[in-house]
């Protein structure tokens, strides 16, 4: 087994189950502590719900491409440097937290304003 899927298969898996288990048991209050965490996400009740479950959904979705990365990986004669391949799993993991947070808090904005009231 190559180093690219030896990362991305235990992260995509995580990230699934991760996922769903904020969807399923969403932190009920707005903390600083559990949950995806900004100041947009945490204005009230209202803005909190919507980004924890944007935020599951997303990293449902981003893992199951990961585990999808992953086994496509060990069908590929992946050799060389190790180091540059641990890069190559590592890269995939902060794009998809860079995303994520753009992705969320562009939902977030063309859901609220920015005193976190709803759109009509």
């Amino acid at each position: 087994m190559n180093l690219i899927a030896i990362m991305m298969l235990p992260q995509g898996v995580i990230f699934v189950l991760l996922g769903y288990l904020h969807k399923k048991y969403p932190p009920k209050k707005v903390n600083t502590w559990v949950g995806y965490r900004t100041p947009s996400s945490r204005n009230n009740a209202d803005t909190w719900a919507a980004a924890q479950t944007y935020s599951a959904n997303f990293m449902m979705v981003g893992g199951i491409v990961f585990v999808l990365l992953g086994l496509i990986s060990l069908t590929l004669p992946i050799t060389g440097n190790p180091q540059i391949l641990i890069l190559m799993g590592m890269v995939p993991t902060v794009i998809f937290a860079i995303l994520l947070v753009i992705a969320n808090e562009m939902h977030l904005r063309k859901l609220f304003d920015e005193n976190g009231n709803r759109r009509s």
